[in-house]
């Protein structure tokens, strides 16, 4: 999904990927990746029980739900070796 977003409001994309080949969206989400923090929060509560979350370190998103698979990424300490300028760190990260 990708709405048209002209006002800079958050953006969510939806991929389907699976070994049989399937494309067509589904209701579920099984994997979300968390990289706005305005909306993460929201975006956890609506997920199904099982599925998994990458998101920020920071955010501490595993603290909302126990019945979610929680893979905690520090984005800031794997970009600031590559990225010694804080403005294009924060780009980069995003």
């Amino acid at each position: 999904m990708f709405p048209s977003n002209i006002a800079g409001l958050p953006t969510w994309y939806t991929i389907r990927a699976n070994r049989r080949g399937y494309v067509a969206r589904k209701k579920e989400i099984d994997v979300l990746v968390a990289m706005n923090p305005e909306t993460a929060r929201e975006d956890v509560l609506t997920l199904g029980a099982g599925a998994a979350v990458v998101y920020d370190e920071p955010l501490k998103l595993n603290t909302l739900r126990s019945d979610l698979v929680c893979y905690p990424v520090p984005f800031d300490k794997l970009v600031a070796p590559v990225c010694p300028d804080a403005k294009l760190r924060r780009l980069v990260r995003t």
